[in-house]
């Protein structure tokens, strides 16, 4: 004869197992969600919206642009492909409201540099610190481009002439 007791302790089991195997499955779904979420954030730097384009502006030449100046050139295709950016990053949360444009970020700025509506924190020969490097130390500006995220710079350091190069903005600052 069987015992009340080994026939529950059985059934707590069983219930157990599937609680596991349910908590297993919403655990694979969550992680495969948190990878998705990753990979559109990642992908997410390399666009730029109207609001960001203004800011950029306004940080680089002190101008303010307005959202219908903006919106006129991504009509005219000054600012290559218009993508919807719940389209896009529907694993983002982009907000409700407005449709939201997204652009890539290197047409925009491309535009934005030959317009002059954005333009270099620093000049070639420019001497500049540092700030992210270990002792901060003093270097010259030898070159400067744009790269896909803003402008990039050469620099040569001062203690031993070592040249480093696609240091960005945010990572310098000016000596004087």
């Amino acid at each position: 004869m069987k015992s009340l007791k080994s026939d529950e302790l059985k059934l707590q089991m069983n219930r157990l197992r599937e609680r596991i195997r349910s908590d297993k499955e919403q655990l694979t779904k969550l992680e495969h969600e948190l990878d998705v979420v990753i990979e559109q954030e990642r992908e997410r730097q390399s666009y730029i919206n109207s609001k960001e384009i203004a800011q950029t502006i306004e940080k680089s030449t002190g101008k303010s642009v307005d959202m219908s100046t903006i919106k006129r050139w991504a009509d005219k295709g000054y600012l290559g492909v218009i993508y919807d950016e719940r389209e896009k990053f529907s694993a983002l949360d982009v907000g409700s409201g407005k449709q939201r444009n997204v652009f890539e970020r290197t047409a925009v700025l491309r535009f934005l540099l030959e317009r002059q509506y954005i333009r270099p924190a620093f000049e070639v020969l420019d001497l500049v610190r540092a700030h992210k490097l270990p002792g901060q130390p003093i270097a010259t500006i030898i070159s400067q481009k744009l790269g896909p995220d803003g402008f990039e710079y050469a620099i040569q350091l001062e203690s031993d002439t070592e040249i480093l190069e696609k240091m960005r903005e945010e990572e310098l600052e000016s000596c004087l």
